[in-house]
């Protein structure tokens, strides 16, 4: 129907369809053998802690590590290095063929510094994915636990923790959208091929793509937006399932665009059959209700909710300028 068509639109947006599709990728995979199911660590904190995690990776794996080698032997080691990166990583096919005829065709010592750094450009690309990967995962177990929590009443003890859970989720959410958004500024000429997009959809004029951390077809921004919306209704069946997409009226609510048979369980492995959700008590669903989603607030600082329309706020910025009355019947400052 409708929905499914204008889902299908938005699934084929040029800048979701030329990013890399980070689920069931080789990082996803190591941070599901990886991953212990906590969740305790808030990705939120997660970047400002870089220095520590990549301190470890650049001592382990660090593009200076071959120090006491020849420059021909430092050159073909980092070659191999980073050609086995891209694979990892699913680099562009435009930053590998530019490496190949650039630094990558001739051993010197300019080439061997540009090698040096690139490596250390996709070392520090691979952390901050994982990073974001990990969170992901806790956010998609916290989801599980919380739709899966059936309160008898305010005595019972399970409603604050249910509390705590919704609170949790939020600042998982918050410090996701605020990482996914530096991981773009700084690493989305590495995320996004243009070779991707199907010749029989070419870019339109003055259309430009952008990076966007795709995970199961969809941008996570996206879908934290969606949850969230669904959070303020009261609507824990679609959380992690529904889309709210803008319409050309308001918006437009898509049940159930994610299978739940695909969803990843809190030890990291796909269900083999749809979730089994608690009935969604009154009580489940005041406490879901009563706690507004930080990333749906005007002054959040991150992309725009779903509600959220360009052409509507230049008009009002323009009736302002013109000294035109608003909403209300006068000039409002």
């Amino acid at each position: 129907g409708g929905d499914g068509q204008r889902h299908a639109a938005a699934v084929a947006r040029p800048s979701l369809v030329c990013s890399t599709e980070w689920r069931d990728s080789k990082l996803h995979r190591v941070q599901l053998y990886g991953h212990d199911g906590s969740l305790d660590h808030d990705p939120g904190e997660a970047l400002e802690g870089e220095h520590r995690s990549g301190s470890r990776a650049e001592s382990l794996d660090s593009p200076r590590s071959g120090a006491g080698m020849g420059l021909q032997a430092r050159w073909e080691r980092l070659k191999t290095r980073i050609e086995a990166l891209w694979m990892r990583l699913s680099v562009p096919a435009a930053v590998c063929e530019h490496m190949h005829s650039g630094p990558m065709s001739l051993a010197s010592p300019h080439s061997l510094h540009h090698l040096e750094r690139h490596l250390k450009e996709l070392l520090e690309f691979e952390a901050a994915t994982s990073r974001i990967i990990s969170g992901w995962l806790q956010r998609e177990a916290l989801i599980e636990k919380v739709k899966g929590t059936h309160v008898l009443g305010y005595n019972d003890a399970r409603l604050g923790h249910l509390r705590a859970d919704f609170g949790r989720l939020d600042r998982l959410s918050v410090g996701l959208v605020r990482l996914v958004g530096t991981w773009c500024q700084r690493f989305g000429h590495l995320a996004v091929d243009a070779t991707r997009l199907p010749v029989s959809r070419p870019l339109e004029p003055g259309q430009k793509l952008r990076a966007v951390f795709v995970w199961g077809g969809r941008d996570v921004v996206e879908r934290i937006h969606s949850d969230a919306d669904f959070l303020a209704r009261g609507d824990l069946q679609q959380l992690g399932r529904g889309a709210v997409v803008r319409a050309a009226v308001g918006q437009a609510v898509l049940p159930d665009v994610d299978d739940p048979s695909l969803q990843l369980s809190a030890s990291g492995a796909a269900s083999a059959s749809p979730l089994v959700e608690a009935p969604q008590t009154p009580l489940v669903l005041a406490a879901a209700v009563s706690r507004k989603p930080t990333v749906s607030e005007v002054l959040h600082e991150g992309p725009p909710p779903p509600w959220y329309s360009p052409q509507v706020a230049r008009a009002g910025i323009n009736a302002l300028r013109r000294g035109q009355p608003c909403g209300g019947g006068e000039r409002r400052l």
